[in-house]
């Protein structure tokens, strides 16, 4: 039979510790006390523990996703990319996810800083060491990507910047506006950019025709300057489709012919700027004096190709004589005046394309449509 040593001690051990606690109950209360301090340090220490697992096996990923609190209830995920290189194409709209986040979990400095290592990669790391604060160690990454040298960069893109070379007025405000801030984060804040070197910068961009359309807008902003160029390129774009018999249906409105209806085209008096039996082209020049050479002449009342919309134009005549649209929009009838006195009548194309249109083509008058 073999004796264990090492049970016998252990077990007048605890012997010894059983009349130890009925003997002296003091020392039973310390010992539990004691007791319930190391599991609550157990807990703190597997709770880092966690947390520095869970950050270092985020540190692998691409795309970090994190949770918020509005309010002390949950809030919308937020996923953002890690950052491997200083891209200024997208370090400004990541530094301003990074800001969000901060700002709707309310985080602390200590806790910030250490998701901002998770989110840049380590070759990055050198960037904010030694910074207590993530606004400053955020505002350290943006010089890092522009450096006040590369201002220049930035100053000639803005200079060779054309709305030609976009599609639509709001693609090109939102090239504008990423090249401003490019620029601006070169620069200090005292040396920024002011309002009216933006504005010089957006005016050369322009073409002529938009800035024409810009004259007389009260609001002065380049806001309001982008809504208003948006709203007359809306309407340019939009197509109507003519019940009118004789009028060409218009599909799209990049087309250069302008369309009319002719009437009694084999007229012994014909126009052939206006399209009209009521006077011959003969009689036209002479009276507006213009050359014979059509290559060289426009007459007055023929649209400029860059003129794009639906258009409503009137011939000449000594009386003018008014111009309506009828139609109906959810069954109430909508009369349109025109006013004859000018050169063209833009019409809205949300109305046109609501009207069932019934064209009137009153005496001495012409529609004219491209």
């Amino acid at each position: 039979m073999y004796f264990n040593k090492n049970k016998n001690k252990s077990l007048n051990h605890s012997i010894l510790n059983s009349k130890a606690k009925e003997k002296y109950p003091k020392y039973n209360y310390y010992q539990s006390h004691q007791l319930n301090n190391c599991h609550q340090m157990n807990n703190l220490t597997s709770t880092i523990s966690h947390l520095i697992e869970g950050l270092s096996e985020m540190s692998f990923k691409n795309n970090l996703t994190f949770e918020t609190l509005i309010n002390d209830q949950k809030g919308p995920s937020i996923t953002l990319k890690k950052l491997e290189f200083l891209d200024p194409n997208t370090i400004l709209p990541w530094i301003k996810q990074v800001k969000n986040l901060f700002e709707i979990n309310k985080t602390d400095n200590k806790t910030a800083l250490a998701i901002l290592r998770v989110l840049l990669d380590t070759n990055l790391h050198y960037i904010i060491d030694n910074s207590e604060d993530p606004e400053v160690a955020l505002d350290k990454i943006i010089k890092e990507a522009f450096p006040k040298d590369d201002f220049s960069i930035y100053d000639r893109i803005l200079k060779n910047l054309k709305t030609t070379n976009f599609d639509s007025i709001t693609k090109f405000y939102s090239d504008f506006i990423k090249f401003i801030n490019m620029a601006n984060s070169c620069l200090t804040k005292k040396e920024q950019l002011t309002t009216r070197e933006i504005e010089a910068y957006f005016t050369k961009a322009l073409t002529k025709k938009q800035r024409y359309h810009l004259v007389n807008i009260d609001d002065d902003s380049i806001q309001a300057k982008v809504n208003h160029l948006f709203k007359i390129e809306n309407l340019e774009r939009r197509y109507i489709e003519d019940v009118d018999e004789g009028i060409h249906s218009i599909k799209t409105l990049t087309t250069k012919q302008i369309y009319a209806k002719e009437k009694s085209p084999n007229s012994k008096t014909w126009c052939k700027f206006h399209k009209s039996h009521y006077h011959n082209t003969k009689d036209c020049l002479k009276y507006k004096k213009y050359s014979t050479d059509n290559h060289k002449s426009k007459h007055a009342n023929i649209i400029d190709d860059n003129n794009k919309g639906f258009v409503i134009q009137e011939e000449y005549q000594n009386k003018m004589k008014e111009i309506q649209l009828k139609g109906k929009i959810n069954g109430q009838e909508i009369s349109c005046l025109f006013d004859t006195g000018s050169n063209f009548n833009l019409i809205s194309s949300d109305i046109v394309l609501k009207l069932n249109i019934d064209m009137h083509k009153l005496e001495n008058t012409k529609i004219l449509q491209m």
